[in-house]
This record gives C-alpha cells, structure tokens and sequence, in this order.
C-alpha cells in the first residue's frame, strides 16, 4: 500500500466494496480504523491491484474519486470501477442480500473510455474492428456473458 507518498509492503488493512474504503489496523494493532481515502494512492490485495486517481489529466474520464482496479496495463490500460450494495429485508438490521456492480474503462486517446456494449469496445479499436471482431469471434468471447475477460483479452 502507497499511504502518503511512502511504501508499507506489510501493513494489514482489507478493503470494503460497499464504502469504498480501506480499513488498516492502528499503530498498536489494537483496532481498526478507516483510513484517509485522499493519502491512498493505490493497494494490492492478492493479484488484484487497485489505484485512486488523481484530479489531474492522465485520469480524465474516471468521474468517480474512489478505488479503480487495474485489470490490464499492457499496450491499452484497462480498468474497472467496482462496488457492493447492500439490500435489507424490511427493515431488518441483517442484510438480505447483496448486489455487485462493475463499471468498465478502456484508455484511449488519452481519456478513460466507459465501456458497457461490444459496439462501445470495438469503436475503440475503429482502424482494427475487423481484426479484433474475429478475435473475439475465435476466442469463443462474449461480451455480454463475460464483460471482464473479454476486454482483458481484447486489450
């Protein structure tokens, strides 16, 4: 975890989906506490890496202040903007259930693209449509069933 421009590769935290924020444990490791979100500027948890971007512009068409993960990083940066809400059952204090949302980001151009149709993904790549339709095609992708492969591999 970056935490105010310095590098702590051991500290203990999780990261809530439904708040969109970082929990770490305090100096003592006595209790947990919510981090400032604004001195994190990104985290790894496993093999998923996540960054907050800047107000400046490199991050111009990510609207959302929050965590994006980093799903690809290669030739085309690939990114996505996920988040938990959280639905009672009349008025219980239990939850009913939850529901899991993505919203996806191609960079192009020099701005981060939302991509929520197969047509918005290959309009990114108009001078190689063709070669990126049949890739998908031969791949056996499918945008509607499996939205985060199918642009990680496309990218």
């Amino acid at each position: 975890m970056e935490y105010s421009v310095i590098e702590y590769p051991k500290i203990m935290f999780s990261y809530d989906l439904v708040s969109d924020k970082v929990i770490i444990k305090n100096y003592s490791n006595e209790y947990m506490m919510i981090a400032p979100s604004e001195k994190i500027r990104r985290f790894s948890i496993g093999n998923h890496s996540f960054f907050r971007p800047e107000a400046d512009i490199r991050f111009r068409g990510l609207n959302d202040t929050g965590f994006y993960e980093i799903l690809n990083q290669g030739k085309t940066m690939v990114v996505a903007k996920k988040s938990k809400k959280v639905q009672y059952y009349q008025g219980e204090e239990i939850p009913d259930q939850f529901t899991f949302y993505s919203i996806y980001y191609v960079y192009d151009q020099e701005i981060f693209r939302e991509i929520s149709s197969q047509k918005e993904l290959l309009s990114i790549y108009n001078t190689k449509e063709n070669e990126v339709r049949k890739f998908l095609h031969t791949q056996k992708l499918n945008f509607k069933k499996d939205k985060e492969n199918t642009l990680v591999q496309a990218a």
